[in-house]
């Protein structure tokens, strides 16, 4: 029993690992747009509170919106730079697989007799 907790404690661990690599590493939404999502829900509040007026926040949301806008067209450009550098199709397909989310496999540690016994 402590050994299947034990395991699942390791299983869960490294499924907390994965999650952070991937936060970190893909496409155009990052840590910029990530702060200035919060500082639109901040004086959202501030707003709705009545301590703010609707012109900040009608202004927070027009910038928050430009800089995802911006960071959007930024990341298609360097896309397109790529797939033009491709010199066939094949070429390109290894940059669009390259970028595609990948799925995690399965954890194949724990052996069909273990499942077995602790499910009776």
């Amino acid at each position: 029993m402590k050994e299947t907790e034990g395991r699942i404690r390791e299983i869960l661990l490294v499924i907390e690992k994965e999650r952070g690599k991937e936060r970190t590493v893909r496409g155009w939404w990052d840590r910029e747009c990530r702060e200035k999502k919060k500082g639109v829900r901040r004086v959202l509040k501030e707003w709705r509170k009545g301590n703010e007026e609707g012109m900040e926040y009608r202004k927070e949301i027009r910038e928050y919106k430009e800089l995802c806008e911006a960071k959007k067209r930024k990341e298609n450009e360097r896309w397109e730079r790529k797939v033009e550098g491709a010199r066939n199709e094949c070429q390109v397909w290894e940059i669009v697989n390259g970028e595609r989310k990948k799925r995690k496999g399965i954890y194949n540690g724990i052996e069909m007799k273990e499942w077995e016994e602790y499910f009776k």
